[in-house]
C-alpha cells in the first residue's frame, strides 16, 4: 500500500514537471525573427524600415535608420489555422503593429507591418503559423512558404517579399523566416 502511494506521488511529480517544461518551451515573448537563405543571408534579423516595410539586415549593416521588431509570439494563442494576427512591437512606437503579406497579386510584394492599422490593399495579417521554428502562411489546408529576399541599393540590406507566383527574379533569392537565432558555433 505504501509503495502504491509512493508510485502515485512520483508519477504526479513527473507529470507536473513535464507540464512545466512543456509550458516553458511553448511560450515565446519578444521573439526576433531571422532570415536564412542563399547569397550570404545567414540568419540575419528582420527589421522594419521607416515606412513599416520588412527588411533583412546583415550584421555588418548600419541599422540606425531601421527599427527593431520583436514579434510578440505566444504560441498558446496562435493556432495551426493562423486565425490570429501576429502582433509586433516596434521600437519606433508604443503601439503594436501586425505582420502582413499580400498573398494575391503579381510577383514580389514587400511584406511589412501595419502602422496605425493601415496595410496595402489585399494584405493578410492572419494566417501565419509556426511549423517547428519556420514561419509559414496557411491558405486553407495548405502551408505556403514564399518569402524571398530582394536586393536593395544598400549592401547587406534586403527587402522581405512574398513571391506570389514562385518565379525567380533577378536580385532575389528564396529565404526561410525562422523564430530561431543562428547557432554561435
Amino acid at each position: 500500500m505504501v509503495r502504491q502511494s509512493h508510485l502515485f506521488a512520483f508519477a504526479a511529480l513527473a507529470v507536473g514537471g513535464l507540464a512545466t517544461l512543456h509550458e516553458q518551451r511553448s511560450t515565446k515573448y519578444n521573439k526576433t525573427i531571422y532570415a536564412y537563405g542563399m547569397n550570404g543571408i545567414e540568419g540575419y534579423p528582420v527589421y522594419s524600415d521607416e515606412n513599416g516595410l520588412a527588411v533583412i539586415a546583415a550584421n555588418y549593416t548600419d541599422t540606425s535608420a531601421l527599427f527593431d521588431v520583436k514579434f510578440l509570439l505566444i504560441l498558446g494563442t496562435i493556432d495551426t489555422t493562423g486565425a490570429s494576427a501576429w502582433n509586433v512591437s516596434l521600437n519606433s512606437t508604443e503601439d503594436d503593429a501586425s505582420f502582413y503579406i499580400v498573398p494575391d497579386g503579381d510577383g514580389y510584394v514587400q511584406a511589412g507591418f501595419t502602422i496605425n492599422d493601415t496595410a496595402p490593399d489585399g494584405a493578410a495579417t492572419v494566417g501565419f503559423v509556426l511549423y517547428g521554428s519556420d514561419i509559414m502562411f496557411a491558405s486553407g489546408d495548405t502551408y505556403l512558404y514564399q518569402f524571398w529576399a530582394t536586393n536593395t541599393s544598400t549592401t547587406g540590406l534586403w527587402n522581405v517579399t512574398w513571391n506570389v507566383d514562385g518565379d525567380a527574379e533577378d536580385g532575389s533569392v528564396p529565404v526561410m523566416l525562422k523564430a530561431r537565432a543562428p547557432s554561435s558555433d
